[in-house]
């Protein structure tokens, strides 16, 4: 299967290659390269040192072909930041024409300046980028072990990085003198320019505020750290030296000097880093790198020697080589059974290319007898160089790991094989050049070269497989764009035929991008790994976005070459007008997830929804997938983008203090929560222990029923403020129907902690005191969708109660208002993702609307009770999102589509939402007989 962008970014994830890395590649080079650190943005802190337990320094990033693939990342980074730049311009100029009225000449001369600033905003924006990428992948490699293939890796998807990486001020279009200089000479009025310009100051200044913040949060706690991992050494040094008083003084003074500086150089790095990245992701940020320990500084040594006389030097020394063998002998006994797992592969491994030599060059009985010692010679030199390199890799995690792999007694980082194979080894290289006659030696050297042409055309047709089996997938992406742009612009047959062979000429161009990356991925991998990959008969290799076919050279000058100029300007006025769509169904699905949770009143929709289509793209993006599938954790995402001072320019305080908890809510729904034990609870007793197990299913009741309570709550106050202020209530009446909410509330949740007692038990059967709290961690939401306060006998009595006929009209007219922008959100989706994906035009949108309301109408209740996911609701989910579709009758539909498009549906859409569709009916006339029912029984 094809992986989607958003598959490609978890697979190039930090942590997803580092786990494949630590199967097949290995996690850490052990040559060492020349040095070149004038090239590179060093670190504040240096990490290198003399003690022997600190990490080495990593010299990775100087590697040439290293630092010639970060330039080649930047390079391709640099057409998405383009775009980036002409997005944020657009919403600039677009700002200027909405709230400053620019219009004509005016406006012609700032879109030029537009233009002008983001080509000059493109060169510090490539410098500051390659310095982020640097410093970053610096922080990154001794922190997550990653050697230079795995480096190689990340920075191939570079575009990934940039599109999530956030430009500094100077390195914005709007920064750029040409573009100041435009506006100074725009109608606005002097007044006008700077409160334009402050808004973005503000913005600017707040943000920076707010890392200082974050930042210096970090710090304390980060400082916190470093004394506590500091404290045994102090002891020791206090202990093994005897010093007096003043020395003891000395080396606090000494300790706390290291941590300030390495704090130092640790918030100058990380606030390089964190200026460039978005609001939200701050903390994950910094914590991927910390700073160094205090025994690993350079201070430390000078230090202790400045504060030490020479027979207490001596006698540390001593203790600190004595430590220093015990933590060999330790992780010796930890490696010992890991390093008879290498030679168990080894062995093999070495037996077969013995064998080989064997029966190609015909030894006598002595040679061979020689060459068996030294293969058996060569696997002991395999197996010590593996430990080697395993040690040195140990040394270089963080004090914090070492002590984890010691305590947990599991090494499970894998150093890398260059150089480590039996066959590479100097016993077996030197007894084949020692042992083998002349003539020998050239049979030999025939079958290694035999053997490597052989392997490299295996390798050639392991890329060709690999690339076809990925051509009906790609095929199925771009087929949807062939009909759309045949369909919208109305080709005729002979038009329409060369699009789709341009299509198959983008595809095989595409395949042929993909083979050269994996040719030159594989170039990088050793002997042994693509020997691997070899018996595996696949490349495990994912697809840049670079290299879909519609990026091709083949679909780009179809356009040019098959459509006259007024197509291609139909053709971008249509994939104009869909952007701006996608972005306002993108916004609308943001606003309609968080809008009833904070309670907004109608006049607040639009300036948000404004808001929201500048952060959108995380959501529309989408939209493009083959296999969309989206949940509402990348909804919250968008959401938290956006920053804090424009919502408070928009909110009330209660609106805002709500806003807060909700888009954690919706970022949090339908995850599994991890449960720890309490800090101060005692551990479990060996063998069973019915109290512990039921403390702990207490513990979790208890929190899920409060949390289930304090969000219907905020539900239900969002709802009354947002009534109360359309139906003119006064404040004592609010007052009481806030009593009533919490009174309803408390009802239903009640009538819910019952069903979900009895659900979270059933969950956590046959638990044990050590496995209790992992198992509650599964234990999902229950039922809450079907509980619903507003519901309740109680609320409803009192709602008519406190409101008179004229106030409870307009309070039903608000919320049904409220409702229909929901539906209406759902709605815009359903028709922006297939205006997409079918092709259709702006002549058939209308139409195609209507019908999905109808449909929606008539079935929408009965799908969204067969799909009741939290996380991901039936229009976030590919497969699922062309269930309203079924319900269009055949006739209406297929005098809607055309023939491409009608292929496209059932090709493609209809077969997903068809396995689904008799359950709904189903549900659709259960449902039906019910109302009936009901009615009968009213009547």
């Amino acid at each position: 299967m094809l992986p989607s962008d958003s598959c490609l970014r978890a697979l190039y994830s930090p942590g997803a290659i580092a786990l494949v890395a630590s199967v097949t590649i290995g996690m850490i080079a052990v040559e060492t390269l020349d040095a070149q650190e004038k090239k590179l943005r060093p670190l504040k802190h240096s990490d290198s040192s003399t003690d022997s337990t600190a990490p080495l320094a990593d010299d990775t990033l100087a590697d040439p072909s290293v630092q010639e693939a970060i330039k080649e990342a930047v390079k391709e980074a640099l057409e998405t930041r383009k775009l980036q730049a002409e997005a944020e311009m657009k919403a600039i100029l677009t700002e200027l024409q909405e709230d400053y009225e620019v219009e004509g000449e005016a406006l012609t001369a700032l879109e030029l300046a537009a233009e002008k600033s983001v080509e000059a905003s493109l060169e510090p924006w490539t410098k500051d980028f390659e310095e982020f990428l640097t410093l970053q992948f610096r922080r990154m490699v001794n922190r997550y072990a990653y050697d230079k293939l795995v480096v190689l890796q990340q920075l191939k998807q570079s575009n990934n990085t940039a599109e999530r990486y956030r430009s500094t001020a100077e390195s914005l279009p709007r920064s750029q003198e040409v573009w100041k200089k435009a506006l100074a000479a725009s109608p606005l009025s002097e007044a006008d320019r700077k409160k334009w310009e402050k808004s973005f100051l503000d913005a600017e200044k707040e943000r920076k505020e707010s890392l200082e913040e974050t930042l210096e949060e970090l710090i304390t706690t980060t400082r916190q750290t470093q004394l506590t991992e500091a404290e045994p050494l102090m002891k020791d040094v206090l202990k093994i030296s005897k010093a007096d008083d003043t020395q003891r003084e000395r080396f606090r003074v000494l300790i706390n000097e290291i941590i300030e500086g390495e704090l130092k150089s640790w918030k100058e790095d990380t606030t390089f880093v964190l200026e460039r990245v978005q609001d939200n992701r701050w903390n994950s940020f910094a914590r991927m790198a910390t700073p160094r320990e205090v025994d690993r500084s350079d201070l430390w040594k000078s230090g202790i020697e400045g504060i030490l006389a020479a027979d207490q030097m001596e006698a540390w020394n001593a203790e600190v080589e004595r430590k220093r063998n015990e933590l060999e002998e330790k992780l010796d006994t930890l490696l010992s059974a890991e390093v008879s797992k290498q030679r168990s592969e080894f062995d093999p491994r070495m037996n077969r290319e013995l064998e080989q030599l064997i029966e190609i060059v015909e030894p006598d009985a002595a040679t061979r007898k020689e060459l068996e010692k030294a293969a058996e010679a060569a696997v002991e030199q395999s197996a010590d160089s593996w430990k080697a390199s395993a040690k040195t890799l140990f040394f270089r995690l963080p004090l914090a790991t070492r002590n984890s792999v010691l305590e947990r007694n599991q090494f499970r980082y894998r150093p890398s094989m260059e150089g480590v194979q039996p066959e590479e080894q100097e016993a077996w290289k030197s007894a084949v050049e020692t042992l083998l006659t002349p003539e020998q030696t050239i049979t030999w050297q025939a079958e290694l070269a035999k053997r490597k042409e052989d392997n490299a055309k295996r390798l050639a047709d392991m890329v060709d497989a690999t690339a076809e089996s990925y051509r009906m997938q790609f095929e199925a992406v771009l087929d949807p764009r062939i009909s759309d742009v045949i369909g919208s612009l109305a080709l005729d047959e002979k038009r329409a035929k060369a699009f789709k062979k341009a299509g198959e000429s983008a595809i095989d161009q595409s395949l042929d991008s993909w083979k050269k990356n994996a040719r030159e991925w594989l170039d990088g991998l050793t002997d042994s790994q693509r020997d691997e990959y070899t018996r595996q008969g696949r490349v495990p290799l994912g697809y840049n976005s670079n290299d879909a076919a519609e990026n091709q050279p083949a679909w780009k000058n179809a356009f040019t070459k098959i459509l006259t100029e007024e197509e291609r300007e139909r053709w971008d006025a249509l994939l104009k007008e869909r952007k701006t769509k996608q972005e306002g169904a993108a916004a609308g699905i943001m606003l309609s997830f968080i809008e009833e949770w904070v309670g907004l009143h109608p006049e607040q929709w639009e300036p948000i929804l404004k808001i929201f289509r500048k952060h959108s793209e995380p959501v529309h993006s989408q939209f493009k997938e083959q296999h969309y599938y989206m949940n509402t954790s990348q909804v919250a995402q968008a959401i938290k983008a956006v920053e804090e001072s424009e919502l408070k320019k928009i909110l009330n305080e209660s609106q805002w203090s709500r806003w807060q908890k909700a888009a954690e809510i919706v970022a949090t729904q339908g995850r599994s929560q991890r449960m720890e034990p309490p800090a101060n609870l005692e551990k479990p007793r060996p063998g069973p222990d019915l109290l512990y197990i039921e403390d702990a299913i207490t513990r979790l009741i208890y929190e899920r029923n409060r949390k289930m309570k304090d969000e219907m709550l905020m539900v239900m106050l969002a709802e009354i403020e947002t009534g109360s202020k359309a139906a003119k209530i006064p404040t004592q009446s609010v007052g009481e129907l806030r009593t009533a909410a919490k009174g309803a509330v408390e009802e239903v949740v009640n009538q819910w902690d019952g069903n979900f007692v009895r659900y979270a038990r059933g969950r956590v059967q046959g638990a044990t005191p050590k496995t209790i709290y992992q198992q509650l961690g599964s234990v999902g939401n229950y039922s809450s969708r079907n509980a619903d306060p507003k519901e309740t006998p109680l609320w409803k009595k009192n709602l008519s109660l406190v409101l008179n006929e004229d106030q409870k009209k307009r309070w039903d007219a608000i919320h049904r208002k409220r409702e229909d922008f929901r539906q209406s959100a759902v709605l815009d989706l359903v028709v922006v993702y297939f205006e997409g994906t079918l092709g259709i035009g702006s002549e058939q949108s209308e139409e195609f609307r209507q019908l999905l309301v109808e449909s929606l109408e008539k079935y929408g209740p009965d799908i969204e009770r067969y799909f009741s996911s939290h996380s991901s609701p039936w229009y976030f989910r590919y497969y699922s999102v062309g269930l309203p579709l079924m319900g269009i009758p055949e006739k209406k539909w297929k005098g809607l589509l055309s023939e491409e498009q009608m292929k496209t549906w059932e090709q493609q859409y209809q077969p997903n939402a068809a396995n689904y569709w008799d359950n709904i009916q189903r549900y659709h006339k259960d449902r039906m007989e019910a109302e009936k029912k009901e009615a009968k029984e009213d009547s």
